[in-house]
This record gives structure tokens, C-alpha cells and sequence, in this order.
């Protein structure tokens, strides 16, 4: 399977196992990029930019785009563009809307 770019993933796509399964076809390719040399630097923005890309096509995929009152934020290393190999990925959901403590 050659990965795909999130943004081209259709709604059927979205499931956990198509998107587990595309997330390790893309970590697979990056592996391939770095056993062939290629610079590191460009590897983790590679990956930060996929996730961004990733996160962007589900957040409009459950219509939270519509929701002008909610701000997905990136934090942490994937914040600033640093997202290694198996790093967590660090979000934060801001709202302008108060909402009752969990």
C-alpha cells in the first residue's frame, strides 16, 4: 500500500482501520527515507506536516470546521514541527464556549 495524503482520504477512509493502516504505511515510507540517507530534518517535518494534514481532513470530516468557536491547537514537539518517530501528539481544544468541569 503507498500511503496517501490525508487530505485525498474519502469519508469511507475515515475508519481506525484504514487510517491505522495508512499511518503505518507513512511511517514505513519515512523508515525507507531515512535508511536511504535522507536528512532527519526533513523527515520529522515530513511527519508533523502528514499529521497536520491528517487532523485537519478529520477535523472537517466531523464538521468541527463549522464550529468557529472551537481552535484546534498543535503543542509540545509536534507544536513546533518536531513530531519523531512514535512521539505522542500533543493537541489542544480551545473553546470560547464555557463548558462544565469533567
Amino acid at each position: 500500500m503507498t500511503f496517501q495524503s490525508p487530505t485525498s482520504l474519502s469519508d469511507e477512509q475515515l475508519n481506525i482501520q484504514e487510517l491505522k493502516a495508512q499511518l503505518e504505511t507513512f511511517a514505513e515510507h519515512q523508515k525507507q527515507e531515512f535508511l536511504n540517507h535522507h536528512p532527519i530534518t526533513d523527515l520529522v517535518l515530513g511527519r508533523s506536516d502528514y499529521i497536520d494534514q491528517l487532523l485537519r481532513r478529520l477535523w472537517s470530516a466531523s464538521e468541527l470546521s463549522n464550529q468557529t468557536y472551537l481552535s484546534l491547537v498543535a503543542v509540545g514537539g509536534y507544536g513546533r514541527g518536531e513530531l519523531h518517530p512514535l512521539s505522542d501528539i500533543d493537541i489542544l481544544v480551545v473553546s470560547r464556549k464555557k463548558y462544565p468541569p469533567l
